[in-house]
């Protein structure tokens, strides 16, 4: 180990060995006249551990670090500048975690440099070729990154090709004629808005999370809400890729022998990182708008998702509210009831953007009382049975009834569902203490309220109530109904990076006229988290006496977009004459007990629904589970997702193959050979 690289030299710790690679910063965002976003840079750049002493290397694995190091010599050695290192890789989700090499090149000269020397590496048993993924912010959550032993290729840092860009850093170009934007896959929201607003130009949808890097946002087909925009995917018309060979090439092509460019096209823009490292994207953008933003505050579960003793779904309250705005989002935090006094001592005024004081229906006792069966059919059998003694947080379940809950609904138009224009209130966006509140709020989760959750599960319902009630009071109260550019509409939240969380989500192909499967997916939600913290669970991998009541510590999302015209985003797969999608996801802080059985309980009812998994947030877990479908049949989660894109992913398989664009899969990691080439 001694003749080992100067990373892992002895004598040196982790911490200087970080400090003396950390020669390399991503480009502040924040340079511009207009309030910026406080949280601005990605999370790899406190993620990426440089730099692992000796000790570390040797307790982490030591057959493993001797193999990374071999290969690092090998690609320094081909490339100029040292830009390989080793490391302990970790996403923000606290999901995956792996021992690979790490490179965070700045120019494109560098990735074709990088990809070939991979190529070229043969290791002492014949095999050649390095594995490579790419990563940005680190914030996807399945197993979608390079696989351990693996090269990383970070793009945060990577600039254009052509230096002289609009935003003279050489990450964004503007061409104002085509009305296109040119950015680097390094490029964040939060840089990107302060570019958009400076020219006047914006995407009408976009992710909420703003210091995400569109390098892993638009290859994996993120999305973000309304009901004429389709996903930021859909805004791609070209991009430039190094590929397995190291080549750099423009898609799509002017020719292919077998594929049109409009096809290529749609295998690109949600290409998954196998189509090689993607270098440059060019994106459509529209005319700067405007959006009244409305914050509501007033609608219990009950009122859109009506309870049925009958076993029958009404999905009219979800239509009627669907068919009012241009963007609705929703988000359900649960326990916001259970002690209705709280709602008293808060501010309130007359109008729709300041909400009244809400009067919570009368659920009918009935109500109370669904899927009163045993909730721990599927417990060891120690437990069997096991209600007594409850809890003291259970005890105040017994009080609660989710339908009751008060919903967090932002109900959005836009300059197109107007004749007249909207004024801007606040110019140019929200006011920066709404922004230090964000921060706040995200400090304090991280600080307090995940540790609190995850060594004291019964909080949970304290903790959402207080979580629910503070938002109510910074979008209702303080904010409540608003004018600000899209943009702003679009990035409401800072601060998310600093309170990590695991996170499910699907998305449901719906009529939006009478969206019944959306309505039956959010009362599987309500229905599996209130049994939970009613009766109980004891997953098979704990302790038979800790019972796990409250697994969904944050909320539960929705957003409804348009159907995606690319193959592989998630938002393409619908049924019938469905023009619209919606995506509903599970939100827990990292650390809450008992959520992976929580989740796969959720993800079984979604997949009898036709959900399909979002590539990037949590379904690998799944991998040992048996998922039912809609047919009555069970399927592991590679098998149900290869048979939901069906014939999209056999044409994207064709695309990528024609195309000659990773001839040894050294892109290929081992989850997307399960589900690609089984």
């Amino acid at each position: 180990m001694a003749a080992m690289s100067d990373l892992m030299r002895s004598g040196r710790t982790a911490a200087e060995n970080a400090k003396a690679h950390a020669n390399d910063e991503v480009i502040d965002p924040t340079s511009s006249h207009f309030p910026p976003f406080i949280m601005n840079k990605p999370f790899s750049e406190k993620a990426d551990k440089i730099g692992l002493s000796d000790g570390e290397m040797i307790s982490l694995n030591a057959e493993e670090a001797v193999k990374l190091q071999k290969m690092q010599s090998h690609l320094n050695d081909n490339v100029s500048g040292d830009l390989v290192k080793i490391t302990l890789f970790k996403n923000w989700g606290d999901t995956q975690e792996a021992l690979l090499l790490h490179a965070k090149p700045t120019t494109v000269k560098q990735v074709q440099d990088i990809v070939k020397a991979a190529c070229k590496y043969e290791d002492s048993d014949g095999n050649k070729g390095i594995k490579m993924g790419m990563g940005g912010s680190y914030h996807s959550w399945s197993a979608v990154f390079p696989d351990p032993g693996g090269l990383l290729i970070n793009t945060c840092n990577l600039k254009l090709q052509e230096c002289d860009t609009s935003d003279g850093k050489g990450r964004i170009d503007f061409d104002e004629d085509e009305m296109r934007v040119t950015i680097s896959p390094g490029v964040t929201p939060a840089e990107l808005m302060n570019f958009f607003l400076n020219n006047d130009i914006c995407f009408e949808s976009d992710t909420i999370i703003a210091n995400v890097t569109y390098g892993g946002t638009l290859s994996g087909g993120c999305h973000g809400t309304g009901k004429d925009q389709k996903s930021m995917s859909d805004e791609i018309v070209s991009m430039k890729v190094v590929d397995g060979a190291g080549n750099l090439r423009t898609l799509p092509p002017e020719a292919s022998r077998d594929c049109g460019a409009d096809e290529i096209l749609k295998a690109a823009q949600v290409s998954l990182g196998l189509f090689g490292v993607v270098v440059e994207f060019t994106m459509s953008v529209k005319p700067m708008s405007n959006c009244l933003v409305n914050n509501i505050f007033d609608k219990t579960v009950n009122d859109v998702f009506p309870y049925s003793l009958t076993g029958s779904y009404d999905s009219k309250p979800l239509a009627d509210l669907l068919d009012k705005y241009w963007s609705v989002e929703m988000f359900w935090f649960p326990f916001n009831s259970l002690f209705k006094w709280v709602e008293t001592i808060l501010p309130s005024s007359n109008s729709e953007k300041q909400l009244k004081i809400p009067q919570y229906p009368e659920i009918p006792a009935e109500a109370m009382q669904e899927q009163e069966e045993e909730f721990t059919a599927e417990a060891t059998a120690g437990a069997k049975g096991r209600r007594w003694p409850p809890s003291p947080s259970q005890l105040l379940t017994w009080l609660w009834s989710p339908y009751a809950d008060k919903l967090w609904i932002r109900g959005i138009d836009n300059d197109k569902d107007r004749s007249e224009k909207y004024t801007v209130s606040l110019e140019p966006g929200v006011p920066f203490w709404s922004k230090v509140m964000d921060v706040a709020k995200g400090g304090l989760g991280q600080a307090l309220i995940t540790p609190l959750v995850s060594n004291f599960p019964g909080a949970s319902p304290f903790t959402l109530l207080f979580a629910f009630n503070e938002v109510k009071f910074q979008f209702g109260t303080l904010q409540g109904q608003e004018v600000v550019r899209t943009p702003w509409a679009v990035h409401y939240l800072d601060g998310i990076d600093l309170m990590p969380c695991y996170d499910m989500e699907f998305a449901f192909s719906i009529d939006i006229k009478n969206p019944i499967t959306l309505v039956k997916a959010v009362q599987k939600v309500v229905t599996t988290t209130r049994n939970y913290a009613k009766f109980g669970k004891f997953p098979s991998d704990a302790n038979p006496d800790e019972k796990i009541n409250f697994p969904l510590t944050l909320c539960m999302e929705m957003r409804i977009m348009h159907k995606s015209d690319t193959l592989l985003c998630p938002a393409s797969i619908v049924e019938g004459g469905d023009e619209h999608v919606a995506y509903l996801e599970v939100l827990s802080t990292s650390g809450t007990p008992g959520y992976e059985a929580y989740f796969e309980e959720v993800a079984k009812e979604w997949t009898k629904l036709g959900g399909i998994p979002h590539w990037q947030k949590q379904w690998t877990f799944l991998k040992d589970t048996k998922i039912p479908t809609g047919t009555g049949s069970t399927q592991d989660i590679f098998e149900y997702v290869r048979d939901k894109y069906g014939q999209n992913l056999e044409k994207f398989k064709i695309v990528r193959d024609s195309l000659n664009l990773d001839p040894n899969n050294l892109f290929m990691n081992e989850t997307m050979k399960k589900v690609f080439d089984p």
